[in-house]
C-alpha cells in the first residue's frame, strides 16, 4: 500500500491493541500476550538491567586489551542492545494498551441521545492535529496510527473527518506538483492511510465507500487530463519554436560552409512514467486499486437484488463510481509498473 506509512503487512512482534478491536472493528489479526507488566516487576527487570550493565561495562573494561576481549565485549553490547529493544517495545506496547483503555471510557456517547459529547469531539480533533502533523510525515508508522482509526470508529462526523483531512492532504491533482505544495512523501502517506482505513474499517457503509472511491478515481483521471494537456502544450510549443524548413537548411549550409557546428532541434517531453514526478498518482492509483480488492462487494450489485458473490462477477453491474478505472490502468503514465506487485 501506498504508502508507506500505511502498511498493513502480518509481523509476529505486532502488539496487543487491548481495548481498541474488541467489537472486531477492523480486520486485523492481533496477538494475545500482555504488552506489559506490573509495576514491583518493572522495578525488578530496572534494578537487574542496572547489574547487567555494570557487568558488561567490568567486562569491556578487563578485555580491551586484546583482540579476543573486543569480540567478547561487541558480542555484550549486541545482545545488550537487543535485550534493550525488547523492553522498549515492550513498554510502549503497554502504554499503547493504557491509552486504548483510557479512550474505551472516554469516547462513550450520551445514555440520552446516543450522540458524542463535545469533550470527546474535542478530543477527536487533538488526536486529528496530531496525526497531521507527527505521525503523517513519520516514515513507515505502524501501530501509532490506530489511536486515530479507533477514535473515527466512534462517530460517523469523526470518519468524515479524518477522511476530509487526509484528502485535504493529498491535494489539488492540477496543482499537485506545483512548487510551494506539500512534500510528494506526505501526500503519498496520505493516499496510503487513506486507502487502509477505508479498506479495512467494517464500520464505514458501502454509500461512503463508494463516494470514497469516486473521490480517488476523479482525482486520478483528472490528474491525466492536466498531464496530457501539459503534453499537448508542450508539443506545440516545440514546433513554434522550430524555424521553417527552408530557414534550418540554409543555416545547416551557412554552418557547413564556415566549419561551424550543425544545429540540432530540441525533442519535446515525453508522456511517460515518471516514478519521482508523478509519485502522487501512482500512490493514489495504488490506492484505489487497494481498495477495490477490499471493498469490491460494496460497489457491485448481483442481478435483481441478490447477494454479491465472486462466482458472478460476470453478471455484476458496478457503480459508476469505479468507470474510470480502466482509463487510469491504461494511461500512458503505466501505474501498474510503480504499484505494489502485491496489489497490482
Amino acid at each position: 500500500r501506498g504508502s508507506a506509512a500505511a502498511d498493513n503487512d502480518e509481523s509476529d512482534n505486532e502488539p496487543n491493541f487491548g481495548a481498541a478491536d474488541e467489537e472486531g472493528i477492523f480486520e486485523f489479526e492481533e496477538d494475545e500476550a500482555a504488552p506489559g507488566d506490573s509495576d514491583s516487576e518493572d522495578e525488578d527487570e530496572d534494578e537487574n538491567e542496572d547489574e547487567e550493565e555494570s557487568d558488561v561495562d567490568n567486562d569491556d573494561d578487563d578485555d580491551s586489551d586484546s583482540d579476543s576481549g573486543s569480540d567478547i565485549s561487541n558480542t555484550s553490547k549486541l545482545g545488550k542492545i537487543k535485550f534493550c529493544a525488547k523492553r522498549v517495545a515492550a513498554k510502549l506496547d503497554a502504554i499503547m494498551s493504557t491509552l486504548f483503555t483510557w479512550l474505551e471510557q472516554h469516547s462513550q456517547p450520551d445514555e440520552l441521545t446516543l450522540e458524542m459529547p463535545e469533550s470527546t469531539g474535542e478530543l477527536f480533533m487533538v488526536f486529528l492535529d496530531l496525526f497531521s502533523s507527527v505521525v503523517l510525515p513519520t516514515f513507515k508508522s505502524r501501530y501509532t496510527q490506530f489511536f486515530v482509526f479507533y477514535l473515527s470508529s466512534k462517530s460517523p462526523q469523526f470518519s468524515d473527518l479524518f477522511l476530509g483531512t487526509m484528502m485535504g492532504g493529498i491535494g489539488d491533482p492540477i496543482r499537485s506538483n506545483a512548487p510551494g505544495q506539500a512534500t510528494s512523501l506526505t501526500k503519498v502517506a496520505a493516499a496510503s492511510y487513506l486507502s487502509s482505513f477505508v479498506s479495512r474499517a467494517r464500520f464505514l457503509p458501502s454509500n461512503v465507500v463508494r463516494s470514497v472511491m469516486g473521490v480517488l478515481v476523479q482525482w486520478a483521471c483528472t490528474y491525466i487530463e492536466t498531464q496530457e494537456q501539459l503534453q499537448r502544450e508542450a508539443e506545440e510549443e516545440s514546433k513554434l519554436r522550430q524555424p521553417h524548413p527552408w530557414a534550418k537548411t540554409y543555416a545547416q549550409a551557412a554552418a557547413s560552409s564556415k566549419g561551424g557546428l550543425r544545429s540540432s532541434s530540441n525533442s519535446s517531453p515525453s508522456l511517460a512514467a515518471d516514478f519521482e514526478r508523478h509519485a502522487v498518482f501512482y500512490a493514489m492509483t495504488q490506492a484505489i486499486i487497494y481498495t477495490f480488492c477490499f471493498r469490491w462487494r460494496d460497489m457491485a450489485e448481483a442481478p435483481g437484488g441478490g447477494a454479491v458473490v465472486e462466482s458472478e462477477l460476470d453478471n455484476l453491474r458496478w457503480c459508476p463510481e469505479v468507470e474510470g478505472i480502466q482509463r487510469i490502468v491504461f494511461s500512458k503514465l503505466n501505474p501498474l509498473r510503480a504499484c505494489s506487485s502485491t496489489i497490482a
